[in-house]
């Protein structure tokens, strides 16, 4: 084991011309041999902007959901009727009144009202989807946020009359074949015809919500009740937090008002959905991180393969070095600056490739691109690592030789 002199090892540091010289020298013998350089490069490089863009793109993917929903408020929280689960089977069943009830005793919920859904068959102009029914009072179009592109929304007047609100999607769906679906137009939904008095504008997915709005078709909630499996049990209350209010703290209340009248409600807030996503986003982006760090492993062999064999080549010229006065350290210093110039070279390429990656992936998805620093001095580093790690074997080994063996090889 030759012996390490760190006083040698502090002055190659402190010797800017001789680190230049060391530098210089370790490209000389990258272009000496350029293919086997290049080949051992491209594997840092993969590895190095997988690593980039996996992280850059899962971070982004994971704002950009986090933005669609706060596009549609932190405020929402939903109460899901839970009657007829395991231990709650015995419970009772949330009801309509209970929206009127928690709007008159919790003074942080601004508006809450409730929704009744059925699966039913919608027909059209000949055409004919499976479609979901839902419920509701007016109140529904300032909690979830709709806008309508045509009509009106239905309203507590309506009572029982067959008349309905079309989502976007849904509307388009039935149409088809360059028609168009318009107010006054008659929608057959399972037995019943139903007048279409309204049409919304396209409207985000609300992870929230049980159902898909472009897709719903929207009738007042007394008028549900005419669906051929429907109950007349509501399946869900949508609340609205009151500005300025603490939507844990009302997540909260809203939860002690069910469990102190023994409802079976499940209560849910877009602010918990959130945090959940992102630890989600989180974590399957690291999972992809690791995986992209295999990459970078495999291209670590790759350098230190290309340092031993370089050593092997090079057998004569290092034994000249150690039979004129050069030390154990110097040895080492120089391939390791060699395999670190490799792995550090191939690492920057990666990581511009790697951040040129991720936002193209963010611009053709239509979305604000946000940079990763970390991801940045995680490739770096890694990189490094990978330089330092994979170059002390080779280094070793070289440092080890005897000279006068060295200088006999042919």
């Amino acid at each position: 084991m030759p012996k390490l002199n760190l006083l040698n090892f502090q002055f190659f540091l402190r010797s800017p011309s001789l680190l230049q010289a060391l530098l210089h020298e370790a490209l000389d013998n990258m272009r000496s041999v350029r293919q086997r350089t290049l080949l051992s490069l491209l594997g840092i490089i993969i590895g190095s902007a997988s690593v980039i863009a996996l992280l850059n793109i899962g971070e982004n993917t994971s704002d950009e959901a986090a933005r669609q929903f706060k596009t549609m408020g932190t405020d929402l929280i939903i109460v899901q009727d839970g009657f007829g689960i395991g231990v709650e089977r015995k419970a009772n069943p949330i009801e309509r009144q209970d929206a009127s009830d928690l709007k008159q005793e919790i003074s942080s919920v601004s508006v809450a009202t409730p929704i009744s859904s059925y699966s039913v068959k919608a027909g059209w102009s000949g055409r004919s989807l499976d479609g979901i029914s839902i419920g509701a009072t007016e109140d529904l179009l300032t909690v979830a946020r709709l806008q309508l592109e045509r009509g009106r929304f239905v309203s507590d007047l309506d009572g029982y009359d067959t008349v309905v609100v079309v989502g976007s999607a849904m509307a388009n769906a039935l149409a088809g074949d360059g028609k168009r679906l318009n107010i006054g137009d008659k929608i057959r939904m399972d037995n019943y015809l139903y007048t279409v008095v309204g049409i919304l504008q396209s409207t985000p997915r609300n992870p929230l919500l049980p159902f898909d709005i472009d897709n719903a078709l929207i009738v007042p909630i007394k008028a549900n009740r005419r669906m051929s499996t429907a109950t007349g049990n509501i399946s869900n209350i949508l609340i609205r937090v009151a500005e300025g209010r603490d939507p844990i703290q009302v997540l909260a209340d809203v939860s002690n008002h069910f469990r102190e009248r023994g409802k079976a409600a499940q209560v849910q807030g877009a602010l918990q959905l959130i945090e959940g996503m992102k630890k989600q986003g989180q974590l399957f982006t690291w999972m992809l991180v690791g995986v992209a760090c295999i990459s970078l492993l495999v291209g670590g062999i790759g350098v230190m393969n290309a340092m031993l064999a370089g050593i092997s080549e090079r057998k004569k010229e290092i034994g000249l070095r150690l039979a004129i006065g050069a030390d154990r350290m110097s040895i080492m210093t120089m391939i390791v600056c060699e395999s670190t110039l490799l792995s550090v070279s191939g690492g920057v390429i990666g990581i511009v490739l790697g951040l040129i990656i991720s936002i193209l992936f963010a611009v053709l998805s239509g979305w604000d691109y946000s940079l990763s620093y970390l991801s940045i001095l995680l490739g770096l580093g890694m990189s490094l690592a990978t330089g330092l790690f994979f170059g002390i074997y080779p280094a070793f080994k070289a440092s080890e030789m005897s000279p006068i063996e060295a200088l006999r090889s042919e």
